[in-house]
């Protein structure tokens, strides 16, 4: 078997600040129509965090691996790569360490629904990788503590005539589990269900993702995000050509609907938002970090029961943090 470090079982200061922030003030099952600015920055960061990371997906779309399944699919210069180490790294400190094993692990082999590739595109035309505890888990004996992947991931080639190239990326039941021997430490187990996908033509490249994302301990549910929005981009000047590496200098608007919640067992609040571009994100052609990828641009997030309550996030330079900040422009 394959050995790996020591991974804490305890969730990321995220998770945990996510947690106890969504408790300050808000309580019960229904949706909190205020925010403050400790909430903001938590929400603001988690939803931050999946814009950058599809923005940059795109970004570097021309990756050979661009949805490459089996032994290679958790690769990090891969498409689906990037996303995993985005969007499940946020949750758990174990969760990079863990997919770079299993990406070149011998121990994590999913059965392949098809690897025909038509167009030789580096994307398959329609094929379901399946995982389970059986071909798919990786063990420390030295901390007893197991990484199990289970669930199926299935990839479409979406090319039409009016695009050079599109796919799809589909999550059914699909969860990394940590469990350890140790008696007083809850399993931890990190899911993603729904779907990402990208459309690239000359003159537009598009994003879109519908994706649920939850933490749990032991049998709970802790942590759920829920975000359905279209990242669009249109290049500054000229076309897009898929031979070169990045895209061109260009901007990018963001589109859709966010929800966060969390639960501690001693009190629980969610919330749900609207998201658009109040001044475009820009991209300088050459910004490689996945987080912030952006030169300039504001989102607005705003309470979709209370849309005059919200927060922005403000862009300021390739791979430095924006600004987040609550507003309220409601009357007393």
């Amino acid at each position: 078997m394959t050995g790996v470090r020591k991974l804490g079982l305890g969730m990321t200061g995220l998770a945990t600040a996510a947690l106890l922030g969504a408790c300050g003030g808000d309580s019960g099952p229904n949706l909190a129509t205020d925010i403050n600015d400790g909430q903001a920055q938590i929400i603001g960061q988690a939803a931050a965090t999946q814009i950058g990371a599809l923005a940059s997906g795109l970004a570097t779309f021309s990756s050979p691996a661009v949805a490459g399944l089996g032994n290679g699919f958790f690769a990090p210069q891969t498409t689906t790569g990037r996303f995993f180490l985005q969007n499940l790294g946020r949750l758990h400190p174990g969760v990079r360490p863990a997919l770079t094993v299993l990406a070149r692990a011998e121990t994590c082999a999913p059965t392949i629904s098809d690897s025909t590739d038509t167009d030789g595109d580096g994307i398959r035309d329609n094929s379901t990788a399946v995982f389970t505890a059986g071909n798919c888990s990786v063990y420390d004996s030295l901390t007893a503590t197991t990484i199990t992947i289970t669930g199926s991931i299935t990839v479409q080639d979406t090319d039409d005539l009016d695009t050079q190239f599109g796919y799809n990326v589909g999550f059914s039941r699909f969860e990394v589990t940590f469990s350890d021997t140790v008696a007083q430490t809850a399993d931890i187990a990190i899911g993603i269900s729904g779907n990402f996908g990208a459309d690239v033509t000359l003159l537009t490249a598009t994003g879109t993702q519908d994706v649920t994302t939850r933490l749990e301990i032991g049998n709970t549910t802790v942590f759920r995000d829920d975000a359905t929005w279209t990242v669009a981009y249109a290049p500054a000047t000229g076309t897009i050509d898929p031979a070169n590496a990045t895209l061109p200098a260009g901007d990018f608007t963001v589109d859709g609907t966010y929800s966060f919640s969390g639960d501690v067992g001693q009190g629980s609040a969610a919330w749900g938002f609207g998201i658009n571009t109040t001044a475009p994100l820009n991209y300088d052609g050459t910004c490689e970090d996945p987080d912030w990828p952006f030169e300039s641009g504001t989102l607005d997030v705003f309470i979709a029961a209370r849309q005059t309550v919200g927060f922005t996030v403000t862009y300021g330079g390739c791979g430095i943090p924006g600004t987040i900040a609550a507003y309220d422009n409601s009357t007393p």
